[in-house]
């Protein structure tokens, strides 16, 4: 895993690893990326619900991570190359052709203690039918897609309702009630495209 990825992540635990309980966890997560290297999204499902700062932080850093020349063009398995040929023969599929996990590594911040697995999935998208429906997503991801872009602004410095929750918590939580991203909250604004991008 690149140096630089590792310690964005361990960034994101010591700012909002405080969102957890004190304890070990250990966190399954999945990259897919194309052949060409174009992250196609990233899975944190295992990272706690209550937890909405960290998910964010993670799932941002894990699609912006670069991805080795080497796992973009291992061979696909024999399973993937036959699933392939299904699917160019009528059956579109999205197939994961190379799943290589990358070396674990340990993120610890006060009493919180988390070892990270990372699987890298290249994927090979066959027909536009897929590649359509991959752009249509359901509210529950729309609304983190929202707030994975707030938290890129200055809107995420803003105070929550907890000490332990930025207003893009707050947003988050609503939008996930409404099944829709709020102009609003009880403690401000919502509106983070209006707002200048955090410093790096």
């Amino acid at each position: 895993m690149p140096d630089t990825t590792v310690e964005r992540l361990r960034e994101c635990v010591a700012d909002h690893g405080g969102q957890l309980e004190p304890g070990r966890y250990f966190l399954n997560t999945h990259v897919r990326v194309d052949r060409e290297g174009v992250n196609r999204g990233a899975s944190t499902v295992d990272v706690p619900q209550t937890s909405p700062d960290l998910t964010a932080c993670m799932r941002v850093v894990l699609r912006e991570m670069a991805v080795p020349e080497a796992i973009l063009q291992a061979p696909p398995s024999e399973d993937a190359a036959a699933t392939m040929n299904r699917a160019y023969m009528g059956s579109p599929a999205v197939v994961v052709v190379v799943a290589v996990g990358l070396s674990e590594i340990v993120l610890e911040a006060g009493a919180i203690t988390i070892l990270l697995a990372v699987t890298v999935e290249v994927v090979n998208e066959a027909g536009k039918d897929i590649a359509e429906a991959a752009r249509r997503k359901p509210w529950e991801k729309k609304c983190l897609d929202h707030y994975e872009a707030c938290m890129r602004t200055t809107v995420a410095d803003e105070d929550g309702n907890h000490w332990t929750e930025s207003r893009c918590g707050n947003c988050y939580s609503t939008c996930r009630d409404k099944k829709a991203w709020p102009a609003k909250v009880g403690n401000g604004s919502c509106d983070y495209w209006s707002r200048p991008e955090r410093p790096n």
